[in-house]
């Protein structure tokens, strides 16, 4: 077998940035047995940097978008009004046939996607490991070192030179909104719009504001993790006014001391039974728990789907944020949540937020609701040098 050096790479902007006494440094060293880190802070990043003429986040109906990136091994030659920067690589050896090493090196097309690929498919972790270079960088140097990211890319090594993989900015495809003769008479009597204050749901009064505040939030986002948060968010404030169920094993559990209690209590039968139905009531249900009554209670034709796509966003969420104890030892990495599924979490949020605070379910109708498909695409291109 051959062996090829692969990886992933990133660049920031040092914004006002620069180094005492010296134009740059250069730092590389081994990580975790089989990864190789570099760290390049100053005005020639090894990997030169890709820029985009048109830098629109929207694609908008019946315009054709073009987002025209340039890639610039020379930075000084790029539109980047800039010349300082972090430069942060994380590679590794990977073992490819004599044959696709040959055709790679020989700059076949084919033969350097393929290379390039190998990368691509650790990228979780090779993103893993940039966010705790880059972030120890900023916390121990300071933050305007990584606060803008430039680039990423996947890089595979030639002798001299390299083949690279640049990753264009998200660009979310519109659709045509025209106002209906039903919406221009609802807006005129807006008033009538406004949240329900007897939903149902004790929280939605006072949360419902902040509530469509984070479902603003989520709508706007580019970045599918920072998207995915937001729109959680909103649905744990919708849900903390939900009274769910504790689980039957530990109702049971209760049960049986609440017997021991009245069996061996003695002339403290009374305050212990008190305590244990204080402790009882104030044992949270489980936002699971609580989403699976919200459901219930809504009766939608999604009741089933919406219950177990839930389940999947809150172990999504739970590999975020670990609140058992401390002696668990877990890796906590961005979720792995596709577009598909991302529309699909949005579309149910949106929903359940219509019918706990305005007591309806008449929520605006997008081309990618029915069917939920993707609206949005990051352009690529791959150059070598």
């Amino acid at each position: 077998m051959a062996i090829e050096r692969v990886g992933y790479r990133r660049l920031y902007d040092a914004i006002d940035c620069s180094i005492s006494g010296l134009d740059e440094i250069r730092v590389a060293f081994p990580f975790a047995d089989c990864f190789h880190i570099e760290i390049y802070i100053g005005p020639t990043p090894r990997f030169g940097m890709s820029t985009e003429k048109n830098d629109d986040y929207y694609a908008h109906p019946g315009t054709e978008t073009k987002k025209n990136i340039s890639y610039h091994f020379d930075v000084t030659q790029s539109s980047h009004p800039r010349r300082f920067f972090t430069e942060i690589s994380c590679l590794r050896d990977v073992e490819v046939s004599p044959a696709l090493s040959q055709a790679f090196h020989r700059q076949d097309q084919k033969a350097r996607d393929e290379v390039l690929s190998l990368a691509e498919k650790d990228g979780e972790e090779y993103r893993r490991i940039a966010d705790l270079i880059s972030g120890t960088i900023g916390l121990k140097f300071h933050r305007q070192f990584v606060m803008e990211l430039l680039n990423e890319n996947f890089v595979a090594l030639r002798d001299t030179g390299f083949a690279m993989c640049v990753i264009g900015t998200p660009v979310e495809l519109l659709e045509e909104v025209q106002l209906s003769p039903r919406g221009i008479e609802q807006i005129n009597h807006f008033a009538s719009l406004l949240p329900c204050e007897d939903a149902g749901n004790e929280a939605a009064p006072q949360w419902s504001g902040a509530i469509l505040g984070w479902l603003m939030k989520a709508w706007s986002e580019r970045d599918h993790v920072s998207k995915f948060n937001a729109l959680f968010i909103a649905l744990e404030m919708l849900l903390k006014g939900v009274k769910g169920e504790l689980p039957r094993e530990r109702q049971s559990h209760a049960q049986a001391i609440r017997e021991l209690i009245v069996m061996h209590g003695n002339e403290k039968q009374d305050e212990l039974l008190a305590f244990l139905d204080t402790l009882v009531t104030n044992q949270n249900p489980s936002v699971m728990s609580r989403f699976k009554t919200l459901a219930k209670q809504a009766n939608m034709p999604t009741q089933k789907a919406d219950i177990a796509a839930f389940r999947r966003f809150k172990d999504m969420r739970n590999s975020l944020v670990h609140r058992g104890e401390n002696t668990i030892q877990l890796v906590v990495s961005h979720p792995e949540i596709s577009d598909k599924e991302l529309h699909a979490f949005e579309d149910i949020v949106e929903r359940y937020v219509s019918y706990v605070l305005f007591g309806d379910l008449e929520i605006y109708q997008g081309h990618w609701r029915k069917p939920l498909e993707p609206n949005w695409f990051r352009p690529r291109l791959t150059v070598s040098s």
